[in-house]
């Protein structure tokens, strides 16, 4: 009676360790970016520049751009420790180039890697091992929304987590290729055309403004910009 007392108490400062780790891995960002937002002062002090962001696609298919897509997406909606296996890498994601958007299981008539290829290293095509069992079916999340399956590859690693490798194939099937029927998207030409003409307008009134502009999933590209800003005295007080 004893050791079952002993058992279940070790079990209840367990469950409670293990709650509070889960509360703190998964407790919101700080600072809160947004609150700042709400409450900066809007009267300007010294150097003023403009830096504008939002989901801006590439004009050409870029895999860090859908790399970074995905763990954003998975960042934000999954908790951890189970964003940790969502982010695994199980194994090669293969779509068929056809039917690239199912939501039950199929026989698929050819597979394509996320780079295009139909065959894996050793020359064998992916629809050959798949006849062999060595791919298999991973249905559609249902935490996203119109989400949809793919085949995976385990005889080797993809060399990135699985999920991005079938963000990235979809996105060179349909968005640069299948869907509007070319291999460049008009949406980076046409955001900045927007941004531009916008920044045009405020140049107009204060000549001065500084100002920088990048999609948000070029995190590296995005700190570049801001630091040019910065070194130019934008956000420095007088004197």
């Amino acid at each position: 009676m004893k050791v079952l007392k002993w058992v279940l108490i070790l079990l209840i400062i367990i469950a409670g360790a293990g709650y509070g780790i889960y509360q703190y891995k998964n407790q919101p960002l700080k600072p809160d970016y947004f609150e700042v937002y709400k409450k900066q002062d809007t009267t300007p002090i010294g150097k003023v520049g403009v830096f504008v962001t939002t989901l801006i696609m590439p004009e050409e298919l870029s895999y860090p751009f859908f790399y970074n897509v995905t763990f954003k997406i998975f960042n934000t909606i999954v908790p951890w420790p189970f964003r940790n296996f969502a982010q695994k890498d199980s194994g090669v994601a293969l779509l068929d180039p056809v039917k690239f958007h199912e939501h039950h299981e199929f026989q698929p008539t050819k597979l394509v890697d996320p780079f295009g290829n139909d065959r894996d290293l050793d020359g064998t095509p992916y629809v050959e091992k798949y006849k062999q069992g060595m791919v298999k079916w991973m249905p559609p999340s249902n935490m996203l929304y119109l989400d949809h399956g793919y085949f995976l590859y385990t005889g080797r690693q993809g060399g990135m987590p699985s999920i991005a490798g079938k963000v990235m194939n979809k996105a060179r099937i349909w968005y640069y290729g299948k869907g509007l029927g070319s291999t460049k998207l008009p949406h980076w030409q046409q955001t900045f055309a927007v941004i531009n003409g916008a920044m045009g307008r405020i140049k107009q009134k204060y000549p001065d403004v500084q100002w920088q502009a990048e999609t948000s999933m070029f995190y590296f590209d995005m700190k570049e910009k801001l630091h040019e800003l910065l070194d130019a005295g934008c956000d420095r007080a007088p004197g």
